[in-house]
């Protein structure tokens, strides 16, 4: 894979860690399906971004006609054998379990579904990598979804949503445990209702202002030049 030159609106793994990234999504179902990118692409990929010193999060997930004809479990270890290189680490790399028929169809993977599919995917990895969940996530299942062993939210819109229609300490608790990677049991102790929602009002603030803090820091020669 060619590290530099003339490829106009393309974006290198370093151009990112400039911008301040420290992880990158890589093999999401839409960039297979549109753009055809191949499990092969997808673990050159990933290996860019672990030269670029990036946390590569390398997603799989089947269809639902592949889920309903049983083979939902083939589709993802395929996936993961072809798209996750050799050297993979709980510090370079992470695995998304997104299946493709949940994804901005309000359909919800069920919480038996998920622990069953993380339980193949953790069985197909040679290393203990840390595997996160994406999917149609709303206020009425973030709670069970996040209670289930290691599991974590990925995609903007799926944490914020989760964030701002959940109310109480545990789901608090769980979401800041899992990011932070350290129990924080005490952080929602005793506080009262009002403080309960800054806390979540903050974080999900800190989330929004993510994408013009990006912006921000972008050199100037990125910019795109119109005068051809």
């Amino acid at each position: 894979m060619t590290f530099s030159g003339a490829f106009t609106g393309d974006v290198s793994a370093e151009m990112l860690r400039d911008a301040g990234a420290t992880a990158v999504i890589v093999g999401h179902s839409e960039r297979r399906q549109y753009h055809g990118e191949t499990d092969a692409q997808v673990a050159a990929k990933t290996k860019a971004a672990w030269r670029a010193g990036l946390l590569a999060i390398v997603c799989v997930g089947e269809t639902q006609a592949q889920r309903e004809s049983g083979h939902a479990a083939h589709i993802c270890k395929t996936q993961i054998l072809g798209s996750v290189p050799d050297g993979a680490t709980p510090q370079n790399t992470a695995i998304a379990y997104e299946p493709i028929w949940a994804i901005g169809t309000g359909k919800t993977a069920t919480t038996a579904d998920i622990a069953q599919m993380h339980a193949h995917i953790r069985d197909c990895l040679p290393e203990a990598l840390r595997i996160l969940y994406g999917g149609s996530v709303k206020p009425s299942n973030a709670r069970a979804i996040l209670a289930l062993e290691a599991t974590m939210l990925v995609g903007a819109g799926t944490i914020v949503g989760a964030l701002a229609g959940i109310y109480g300490q545990a789901v608090i608790d769980s979401y800041l445990r899992h990011v932070t990677g350290f129990p924080v049991a005490s952080f929602a102790a005793g506080l009262r209702p009002l403080e309960v929602l800054a806390a979540v009002l903050a974080i999900v603030l800190a989330i929004t202002a993510i994408p013009a803090w990006l912006a921000s820091r972008v050199p100037p020669t990125l910019a795109l030049d119109d005068s051809r």
